[in-house]
């Protein structure tokens, strides 16, 4: 088997063929409403299955918004809003209060990103390079509940929306992993809080080849920013033969947004998907980067330079996919996309992270997305990577669902009775694919 061969193995070890549960079908009659000069999409609420039969809400809830595309590509994207209530949770499924729809189709919603204050939302579409559609999307959550559409936009030297991180101005630096065309290397582009583009970088004539970010974290107090590569779009896309999956991480002055390192991890760690900081005892300035083709969490100390393996699944099958960290940075959850795990790990010492706990998905799973309740005592997981059907190579759709994992301690435990199932949830759209969430209160 081939290097190639062996990397998509282990990245999409148990890839589903094309879903064929039909839809069950139903009225929806409702309409946006739009507002000048830009026209804000609301809440739009749509009759579903039983799945998602209301229950009264209990205080304090919270939302869960998830970043979704029609499987088919025919309809519009949209963004999905739950009410999770606190009675009886881990007993029943969240409540669907609706969805607002994007004038995007087939443009494969990816991550999802809350602003600093939780008033506003980022949303990427990782496929607009190839079909002309906008990349970034914004959403107010002046009513959470009810999220407005406010504007999306794109940029002129970079596709392939991908991480976002939220700065302190009310704005975001987003990673966009490709070029316009096959061999273009991507850029972080940086939004304002009013949602205008601030600028592409690295700026200038400065931008290194291979240069395809996808996980983004940063250091403010430290003024470091750390990106990592993992594969140019464009070669997983019809006509390319071969995906260019690279294994560098990018060491950023995140004042003057210049790099200033570039890390090779070697040549069995190619795709890079994910970074996080984190505080350890002995690295408090120290990230922590996951590799999608060997199973392995990397250190990458920013101000020496250095990257050093921190733990090791030892099975190059796992998939390590994105990552979350709690709000004191010394934990890490991990998807394994390859084996349909979620890990949790101890990160107080960086160099050298402990497993605490394991979950498996099951057969068929394939995790990509984490992220956190808003009191960090459960883990969500969207089980959904990529489905490019015959425009490309990926073919890792999941069992489309959202799962929730209750955390007690050092130790995980699968909710199965509030998971979401996505090819059911939309009586009136058919299969649908949960990508990025994003929670607050």
């Amino acid at each position: 088997m081939g290097r190639v061969a062996r990397l998509f193995s282990a990245l999409y070890l148990g890839l589903l063929c094309a879903m064929s549960l039909g839809a069950v079908s139903a009225s929806d009659s409702t309409q946006f409403s739009r507002r000048e000069p830009h026209p804000k999409r609301s809440l739009r609420r749509l009759h579903t299955s039983p799945l998602t039969r209301s229950y009264a809400p209990v205080f304090p809830p919270w939302y869960l918004y998830v970043w979704c595309g029609p499987d088919d590509k025919t309809s519009a994207d949209f963004l999905a809003v739950f009410n999770v209530d606190t009675f009886g949770l881990g007993t029943r499924p969240p409540t669907l209060l609706g969805v607002v729809k994007v004038p995007t189709q087939g443009n494969e919603p990816h991550h999802l990103y809350l602003d600093r204050d939780g008033k506003n939302l980022y949303a990427g579409g990782l496929l607009s390079g190839s079909l002309g559609q906008d990349s970034n999307f914004f959403f107010s959550l002046e009513n959470p509940r009810e999220p407005q559409l406010v504007t999306s936009s794109d940029v002129d030297d970079a596709t392939a929306a991908d991480a976002a991180y939220a700065l302190p101005n009310g704005g975001f630096l987003v990673t966009m992993m490709s070029g316009r065309k096959l061999g273009d290397s991507g850029r972080v582009v940086e939004y304002d809080a009013n949602y205008n583009l601030v600028a592409e970088y690295p700026s200038g004539g400065d931008v290194p080849s291979q240069f395809y970010p996808h996980g983004i974290a940063v250091n403010e107090a430290a003024n470091y920013m750390v990106t990592t590569d993992f594969v140019d779009l464009w070669s997983t896309l019809e006509p390319s033969k071969a995906p260019n999956f690279v294994d560098t991480v990018r060491v950023w002055d995140l004042h003057n947004r210049t790099i200033l390192h570039t890390l090779s991890l070697g040549s069995d760690a190619q795709g890079i998907m994910d970074v996080v900081f984190v505080e350890g005892t002995d690295c408090d300035q120290c990230a922590i980067a996951s590799s999608a083709s060997n199973g392995k969490l990397y250190l990458i100390d920013p101000i020496n330079g250095i990257a050093q393996v921190a733990f090791d699944t030892h099975s190059r099958n796992s998939g390590l996919h994105v990552m979350a960290v709690n709000r004191a940075r010394n934990r890490i959850w991990v998807t394994a996309a390859g084996t349909g795990h979620v890990y949790m790990l101890d990160a107080s010492l960086a160099r050298n992270l402990r497993l605490l706990s394991s979950v498996s998905l099951g057969s068929g799973a394939v995790p990509h997305f984490i992220t956190l309740s808003p009191d960090e005592s459960m883990v969500l997981v969207s089980d959904y990577f990529l489905e490019q059907h015959g425009r490309g190579m990926v073919h890792s759709g999941g069992d489309r669902q959202v799962h929730f994992i209750q955390v007690e301690g050092d130790a995980m435990t699968l909710l199965p009775d509030m998971s979401l199932d996505f090819k059911r949830l939309f009586s009136n759209i058919g299969i649908v694919n949960p990508h990025g969430m994003a929670t607050r209160t």
